[in-house]
């Protein structure tokens, strides 16, 4: 047996919008990723616009959003004041939230456990925009003996058949849990191959 890793090719725009259904981006760069139809324009400050979120749209728990743009995209909900102290490159362009009828629904109102769910939502969106995103195929090795028709000669081949394909984030994580789920426990059946598909 042999696992093959590679990235992932994915809709970043399908992932956003099937990870985080509740989000909101006041900068016009980003602003195609919006949940909502918000006359962004007419709001004087963020205070203003989480006041509508909060007031018309229910929200009842938020994270902000900074983005770090400079050769590539990195996003997070605490900022960037490690790598970038002036802010030349990073800005807040947004807030992720999740609506009362969804913290009762699936959180249990637990507004702690719904922020940890947003965090692990920025975290995943991230991990996509980085380029962290990857696939791993099964593939089982056949020693085949081939018998040639005309001469009746015997020739060894190898043939690899494609089990099983799984995707996840995280080559690490990815690599455990596939190792984990098909008993790969030696890593010398690890094959990996690194073709980054382009966004």
């Amino acid at each position: 047996m042999k696992m093959y890793v590679d990235y992932q090719d994915i809709d970043i725009e399908e992932e956003i919008r099937n990870t985080i259904p509740d989000w909101v981006i006041f900068t016009d760069k980003f602003s195609h990723w919006n949940s909502y139809d918000i006359d962004i324009a007419g709001l004087y400050n963020k205070e203003e616009l989480l006041n509508v979120l909060y007031k018309e749209y229910n929200w009842k728990v938020h994270l902000p959003i900074y983005i770090y743009d400079h050769s590539g995209i990195t996003i997070n909900s605490y900022g960037f004041h490690m790598i970038d102290p002036h802010g030349w490159d990073w800005l807040q362009v947004g807030f992720i939230g999740i609506t009362k009828e969804n913290l009762d629904r699936y959180y249990n109102s637990d507004e702690n456990y719904a922020r940890e769910s947003l965090e692990k939502a920025i975290e995943y969106i991230d991990s996509i925009l980085t380029g962290d995103v990857w696939r791993c195929t099964l593939s089982e090795i056949h020693h085949v003996t081939v018998v040639d028709t005309k001469t009746g000669k015997k020739s060894e081949e190898v043939r690899e058949e494609n089990l099983e394909n799984v995707s996840g984030v995280g080559f690490e994580s990815m690599l455990a849990v596939a190792k984990a789920e098909w008993n790969l426990e030696d890593a010398e059946d690890i094959t990996k191959t690194y073709h980054h598909h382009a966004a």
